[in-house]
């Protein structure tokens, strides 16, 4: 291109120079009377600029050839370079595929799992609602079946209480014996009203007692409950710091792959400006061979 350049420069400036010429009357006479006068001298100036010209084309000639090759090498090495990456980075695809694939697997069974957690904690908590509501309603039910029944003892026993101190009341105006009998009689029946009373006590203590355990088994299942619970949030929390620590490998892959890249830019670079160093000590140690020729031709 710079040949190219020189050469459409040269033409154009003999174009000028022709044109001034014509301009100019008497041109030829002129002329050769410069020649005639100045003839050694002019033919000493033209070899020394014949030898300029020719030197400055074979410096831009060599300095070309050079710079081709230098960007042939250049190139060859990029495509290297760039093959070699093409691959790096295919095998690194494939191992994110296979580390995603793998985290995606173990993901969807923590899913499952924690699902199923989730939903046995559920079945626990409704069939725990039902059997204490299912209790309560019965135990329930039974206290005021005994209340009832003790209700109407009671109001048996009071009514026969009344008959017997009216009959007792009535008998005693007339026989002593009878009122005696009559009161023995009361106090069989006052007994069984306390016996009644006693045993509808203890009733009472035993479905207490059931109750309170009832309750405490109702309590250790609470526990239970808290504890489930407890293990999810662990569970939960487990999930959030594999998620962050794969967030934290991604990072750290494309850190390091960040630094290949540079390393890879700075060692191009490095090769680059050494072979520039290469070829300018080539090119002065050729330029000086042929400057040590001509001078020996000179001689």
């Amino acid at each position: 291109e710079e040949a190219r350049e020189e050469g459409s420069s040269l033409k154009k400036n003999t174009l000028e120079l022709c044109r001034k010429m014509k301009n100019v009357p008497n041109i030829v006479t002129e002329l050769r009377n410069l020649q005639e006068r100045d003839a050694n001298r002019n033919v000493m100036n033209f070899l020394i600029t014949l030898k300029d010209m020719q030197e400055l084309t074979l410096k831009r000639l060599t300095t070309t050839v050079e710079e081709e090759r230098s960007r042939s090498e250049l190139l060859e090495h990029y495509k290297n370079r760039e093959a070699e990456a093409s691959k790096r980075k295919q095998q690194l695809e494939k191992d994110l595929a296979s580390l995603k694939s793998a985290c995606e697997r173990a993901q969807s069974q923590r899913d499952e799992i924690l699902t199923k957690l989730k939903a046995d904690l559920a079945d626990v908590k409704d069939t725990k609602a039902e059997r204490m509501t299912d209790l309560r309603n019965k135990y329930e039910k039974r206290m005021k079946d005994h209340e009832a029944v003790f209700a109407a003892k009671e109001e048996e026993l009071l009514r026969k209480i009344g008959a017997l101190k009216e009959a007792n009341k009535k008998a005693k105006a007339t026989n002593d014996d009878e009122e005696a009998q009559l009161k023995q009689r009361a106090r069989r029946y006052e007994m069984d009203v306390d016996t009644v009373i006693k045993h509808y006590d203890e009733t009472l203590k035993g479905m207490a007692m059931e109750v309170g355990e009832k309750m405490e088994a109702y309590k250790k299942e609470q526990k239970q409950r808290n504890e489930l619970d407890d293990h999810f949030k662990k569970v939960q929390k487990e999930r959030d710091t594999i998620l962050a620590e794969d967030m934290i490998a991604d990072v750290r892959l494309a850190k390091r792959q960040a630094e290949l890249d540079r390393k890879n830019e700075a060692s191009a670079l490095v090769q680059a400006f050494w072979r520039g160093i290469l070829a300018r000590e080539q090119y002065s140690a050729l330029k000086r061979a042929k400057k040590k020729k001509g001078g020996k031709k000179k001689k």
